[in-house]
């Protein structure tokens, strides 16, 4: 990684200065700094009141600092948003080199600095191009300095996991195709610490099994993937399973898409990056608990043998299934993936998670993704690692009368119900239906929080959502077993 974090106490006024506040630690700080910076007390509060990503400049001399506010929230996500927000506004003028200056964060800093880490890592992430290299100095309080280092290198090592996550989703098809996706996967497992099995044919995913991601893919040139991640420590409490949609470019196949927005398509594999980050994550922290992920990798093309409406496929578990829409595709990727995981081993808990449908942003819009499941349990855990990482999730109903819609009189189900009503509801259904029944299952569509208008580029580009979530369900899992 090019942005180096080091701690250590620089005093240097040659290099730019950072000063983090919360509301609070300003309040008790702010004579101190007045009197160091010789500005009254009232013009230095009425200029800056330490509120969320609130910034000023203090001059003496040929000294310079910059303060930025934390205002007194709580949140993961606006915390690490105000920093990464200023860092990434500011790196020009920060050069190869500046200081973090923390010692005024006396109240929460264990509390807060995750986000704090991550926000300064994030706001060096590079859409195009090779980032330059650029040192960061920590200077943190001496008080807690041993615990407060620890948390730096975890926080670290999630930030890292988080961007390889975004720089997945942000890679066009053409460099991150099924076998890239399956090559950045093996080049990257002994960095972070996961072992990968990668089927890299067709005729290896029809050995598998995987005939509902070989139809989605029967109308490419390019040969599909299908990747199997595996973290396990030496005692792990328990195991998990993620299972990630891994459409590397989606043109919707026979039932095209309009192509105002199809390029910003490359991302309809942000569920597959999500479950790649959080395994990188969950193995770079050496969480005690056992964790598989499954990716089913194709792309979805238009050609002459390409599935049609109407058709009907074999799928992993042995279930038919009639194309109504070949546009919905995702959903058979993932019936297989969990349909793979569920025969493989018995996990305690399977999640699968997938930029799946338009339905979930018209119903939730870019601030959360639909969570639906057929366990108390599970939801209540994804709802809770949900608080935490302040990726925001809202459950769903299956109630059985939507299973209406996948009905099928030819087929033992159908992939669409003909209209879009209840569309994440019935994609949902239609997965649920390749789960056995007494597996914890959740999924999560995650179409509106994958990939959005952000402020860190021009047009859309990856949030990494999924990555901390799945990480967080990790350790609540682990926290429920102990």
């Amino acid at each position: 990684m090019s942005t180096n974090i080091l701690i250590d106490s620089v005093v240097s006024w040659e290099m730019p200065r950072l000063q983090l506040y919360t509301k609070q630690d300003w309040e008790e700080n702010v004579d101190e700094i007045a009197k160091e910076w010789k500005i009254t007390k009232a013009i230095l509060t009425n200029d800056f009141k330490a509120e969320l990503g609130e910034s000023i400049v203090l001059r003496r001399k040929d000294q310079k600092v910059t303060l930025l506010g934390l205002g007194d929230t709580k949140s993961f996500k606006k915390i690490e948003d105000a920093v990464r927000s200023h860092v990434f506004k500011s790196k020009d003028k920060m050069g190869k080199a500046y200081i973090i200056d923390l010692h005024c964060l006396t109240h929460k800093l264990h509390k807060i600095i995750d986000p704090i880490i991550s926000g300064i890592l994030l706001g060096h992430y590079m859409l195009k191009g090779i980032a330059p290299q650029v040192d960061i100095h920590l200077d943190i309080p001496k008080k807690n300095k041993g615990k407060i280092i620890l948390a730096i290198e975890d926080a670290k090592k999630v930030a890292e996991a988080k961007m390889w996550t975004m720089y997945l989703v942000d890679t066009p098809s053409n460099i991150i195709d099924p076998q890239g996706f399956a090559d950045e996967i093996e080049a990257k497992s002994n960095d972070f610490g996961f072992d990968a099995t990668t089927f890299r044919s067709r005729e290896g995913l029809k050995t598998l099994g995987l005939h509902a991601v070989l139809a989605v893919n029967a109308g490419s040139s390019n040969l599909p993937s299908f990747s199997i991640l595996e973290y396990t420590p030496k005692k792990p409490i328990t195991n998990i399973a993620f299972v990630g949609k891994g459409v590397t470019f989606d043109t919707g196949g026979v039932s095209i898409k309009g192509s105002q927005n199809m390029h910003w398509m490359k991302c309809d594999m942000g569920g597959a990056a999500a479950v790649a980050g959080a395994i990188a994550a969950i193995a770079s922290l050496k969480l005690p608990i056992a964790v598989t992920g499954f990716i089913p990798a194709t792309d979805n093309m238009v050609d002459g043998s390409s599935v049609k409406p109407g058709d009907i496929i074999q799928s992993h578990s042995g279930k038919t299934i009639e194309i109504i829409d070949t546009d919905a595709e995702g959903r058979l990727c993932l019936a297989d993936g969990v349909s793979f995981a569920s025969k493989m081993k018995n996990f305690e808990h399977i999640v699968d998670i997938a930029t799946l449908t338009g339905s979930s942003v018209m119903t939730l819009g870019y601030e959360a993704g639909a969570l639906f499941s057929n366990n108390d349990e599970t939801a209540e855990l994804i709802t809770k690692s949900s608080d935490v990482s302040d990726e925001k999730v809202w459950q769903l109903p299956l109630w059985d009368e939507y299973a209406k819609g996948i009905q099928s009189d030819i087929a033992d189900v159908k992939n669409y119900p003909g209209n879009p009503a209840a569309g994440a509801i019935t994609a949902a259904k239609f997965i649920q239906a390749f789960v056995p029944e007494k597996t914890k299952w959740a999924h999560l569509d995650i179409a509106g929080v994958a990939f959005g208008a952000n402020g860190y580029g021009k047009d859309r580009n990856a949030t990494g959502y999924g990555v901390h979530l799945l990480m967080e369900f990790a350790k609540q899992v682990i926290k429920n077993n102990q």
